[in-house]
């Protein structure tokens, strides 16, 4: 963007709908961010970023896409921003970066860039502004430093380069070129373990953030992703480690993408070993196969997923009960890694969902239908689906924010005098989360009654099709389906 002088007007277009909100299903995501694109590049890495709208994220973390080796985002945070604001419309969303500036980064060669209109472009992305020398050479072929903003403005244009603006009055307003002196952050210079959190200086990193979500933001983490990072078996098993026991109270899912690069799984008959190598045994997490493609772009799949099940719990009054089962994703392809093998699955195919993965279907004019099988082998609990969980997680949560209140009523009640500060104590601190708790089940009960209306047998569901609360497309496939995998649902039903 050029530097201009004078008053503007600049009348921005609206960029997206308004996104749904919604905490029940609320996206917890590690991963790696443009930072040096964000408003304050020092002071964002593993530490809980929340944000309810595109241009918040984009201000906090920045955004690129800039792709990697595979053709899938470069910077991986970018994938479930992108998903979760434009795609589908969903907010709020945690981010965890894990891409130190001060540590990830590269000193890049000097770049000697032409000057047109005052105007000069690097080529280069990833620049940290702060690191930024430019020289120009005078007419006696000295080399002459210039000063920001004295002698020059920096900006980024659309593809994240850096544009040097010359000031017409300053030093350099001949210049013919200019060189370049600049440092970028480097996405290449991390691995799993600064995802996981890994680190012998101590201090809480990568996954090891999530405990900071509920003291911190006062929201209890629904779903836990690391797209792009979380098909490698060690940031995988950690991720479902990190679902339990969070703070102590508080379980939730988690999103593991099987691995479908060269040295992964590039075979649907293949899914069961490759699941078992990645660890993928864990009650609270779903197993995703293979990678999504929508339009040009490609995403792994727990970037999709994440956004569309907060998106269910959103419009289902922030309740955890229906099933993001064949729901329409708008996913225009399933390949696998490399963006370039098209994977086609239908029904007959059943060897991905009898492993306890789930799978992309295309079975609606190209529009991407989401079924949805949660067992593992050999489990016929039905807590063992794992979308039964989320409505137990919920109000568990709920129940226990409940009970901390209770806690804070006991603590006031005891330093109270008289009866009306115990009548106002009580309404203030505990009636709020009674209320919240009593909703949570009266939502459920009369999503339980919908169902009964619309002649669903209550307590009969076939576990492939209604894991989140009994919703369907088509009653015939009910009496096709192997009635082993009947299950209770209702109140309870994720």
């Amino acid at each position: 963007m050029a530097f201009e002088h004078g008053v503007r007007i600049l009348e921005q277009p609206t960029s997206l709908v308004a996104p749904v909100l919604g905490t029940a299903g609320l996206q917890v995501v590690f991963g790696t961010a443009p930072v040096n694109l964000a408003d304050d590049p020092y002071n964002v890495t593993n530490k809980p970023i929340i944000a309810y709208r595109w241009a918040e994220a984009v201000s906090q973390l920045g955004y690129s896409e800039e792709q990697d080796s595979l053709g899938h985002y470069r910077y991986t945070l970018c994938a479930s921003m992108y998903a979760s604001f434009q795609l589908v419309g969903v907010a709020p969303v945690v981010f965890v970066n894990v891409l130190d500036p001060t540590k990830h980064k590269k000193k890049n060669d000097p770049a000697e860039v032409p000057v047109v209109d005052l105007e000069a472009t690097v080529p280069i992305t990833g620049i940290l502004l702060d690191t930024v020398a430019v020289k120009f050479s005078d007419s006696e072929g000295t080399q002459v430093e210039l000063k920001e903003k004295e002698d020059y403005i920096l900006t980024f244009d659309d593809d994240g380069h850096l544009q040097i603006t010359l000031v017409s009055s300053g030093a350099g307003a001949a210049a013919a070129k200019l060189t370049v002196d600049s440092t970028s952050i480097d996405p290449t210079a991390l691995d799993s373990d600064d995802v996981i959190g890994v680190s012998a200086a101590g201090g809480e990193r990568g996954m090891e953030v999530v405990r900071q979500v509920y003291p911190k933001l006062g929201m209890t983490p629904g779903l836990l992703l690391a797209p792009g990072w979380s098909h490698i078996p060690d940031a995988g098993i950690v991720l479902a480690a990190k679902c339990q026991e969070i703070n102590g109270y508080f379980n939730c899912e988690g999103f593991i993408d099987i691995d479908s690069t060269e040295s992964g799984c590039t075979r649907y008959s293949d899914v069961k070993t490759a699941k078992e190598a990645a660890g993928c045994t864990n009650k609270r997490i779903m197993a995703l196969w293979p990678c999504i493609q929508v339009g040009s772009r490609k995403f792994w799949y727990s970037a999709i997923m994440g956004a569309v099940t907060a998106y269910v719990d959103a419009t289902n009054d922030d309740v955890p009960s229906l099933s993001p089962s064949n729901k329409l994703i708008g996913v225009t392809g399933t390949v696998l890694a490399d963006g370039e093998t098209e994977v086609v699955l239908d029904q007959l195919q059943g060897t991905v969902r009898q492993q306890g993965l789930e799978k992309a279907d295309l079975l609606s004019g190209g529009k991407g239908v989401a079924e949805i099988f949660r067992m593992g082998p050999g489990d016929n609990d039905a807590v063992g689906i794992k979308d039964v969980n989320l409505v137990h997680l919920h109000a568990g949560g709920d129940f226990l924010h409940l009970l901390h209140a209770v806690l804070e009523f006991r603590l006031k009640f005891q330093d109270v005098g008289n009866h009306s500060s115990v009548v106002q104590t009580l309404r203030r601190v505990l009636l709020p989360h009674l209320l919240q708790l009593v909703g949570v089940f009266y939502q459920n009960l009369l999503h339980l009654v919908k169902d009964m209306l619309g002649g669903i047998p209550v307590g009969l569901a076939c576990a492939d099709h209604l894991g989140r609360g009994g919703e369907h497309q088509d009653n015939s496939h009910h009496q096709q389906r192997d009635s082993a995998h009947i299950f209770d649902h209702g109140i309870f039903d994720r």
